[in-house]
């Protein structure tokens, strides 16, 4: 029984389908967007804890085999959706949280500008083989921009 599929939660169905049909541009909007319904999705079945209640389990057999499973499937929905949250967020991250150096190695894996010799020297990032350097805000920009394509580019191809 999947909970997150059901019709009370389309608002965050809808959402995993458009961070699944986003773009480069608003990738991060969408994900951040997705990332607050599961939380609120998280809070709502964390707010069954308990639901239902013993004493109608104590009224026969089936009642009680019918309350482990409700609870058993809230269970698995809190695990499932915890583990989205949490692909979520590092996805967020890895978009979001670039550095100089992790901007050096984001630019040597996507060949910017068909050169792998990117470095870090002082304030600036630099290839000698692509006869370019650039700021090391300009390189996180950069940087940033060829990782969020690279997650659509990853996504098309799986």
């Amino acid at each position: 029984m999947r909970l997150i599929k059901s019709t009370e939660n389309r608002g965050l169905e809808i959402a995993r389908m458009g961070l699944e049909e986003g773009t480069a541009d608003d990738v991060v909007v969408r994900a951040e967007r997705y990332l607050v319904l599961l939380e609120e999705h998280l809070g709502a079945l964390r707010s069954l804890k308990g639901v239902p209640q013993v004493n109608f389990a104590a009224q026969s057999k089936f009642a009680s085999l019918l309350i482990e499973q409700i609870r058993a499937a809230i269970r698995a929905e809190i695990e499932t959706s915890t583990s989205e949250k949490n692909r979520i967020r590092t996805l967020l991250d890895s978009l979001l949280m670039v550095s100089g150096w992790t901007a050096v190695e984001t630019l040597n894996q996507q060949e910017y500008h068909n050169a792998c010799d990117w470095e870090l020297i002082g304030t600036s990032i630099r290839s000698t083989a692509a006869g370019a350097s650039m700021t090391i805000p300009e390189a996180v920009i950069e940087a940033a921009r060829l990782r969020r394509e690279a997650y659509f580019v990853v996504r098309k191809a799986a």
